[in-house]
């Protein structure tokens, strides 16, 4: 019995040190993501595939997005996506990221 409880304590104390590792994780990646909305921000901005007008940049929760004054369309880059994911629902993330490594 003696060894079901040191089992039953290592590995609570696993799983623990496992989420923290992953709570850090999450921040760091939170972080690079609203940098990099910072930067998209400052860059240029784009025309509406829509209505070919210029669109304006907007901050959306902390991610960049160019939002069409015309036909009040939203354009989000892959990541600033993910970065509104991460806030509202971390469990989407898998779907991004397997996507991304599609991609390159």
């Amino acid at each position: 019995m003696r060894e079901f409880g040191w089992f039953r304590n290592h590995e609570r104390e696993l799983i623990e040190r496992a989420m923290e590792i992953r709570r850090k994780h999450d921040e760091a990646a939170r972080a690079s993501l609203a940098k990099r909305a910072s930067a998209a921000l400052e860059g240029p901005a784009l025309s509406c595939p829509r209505c070919r007008k210029p669109m304006r940049r907007n901050e959306i929760s902390g991610a960049a997005a160019q939002v069409c004054a015309s036909c009040s369309g939203v354009f989000l880059d892959l990541r600033e996506l993910e970065l509104l994911l991460l806030r509202h629902d971390a469990e989407k993330r898998w779907f991004f990221r397997s996507l991304d490594s599609d991609l390159h």
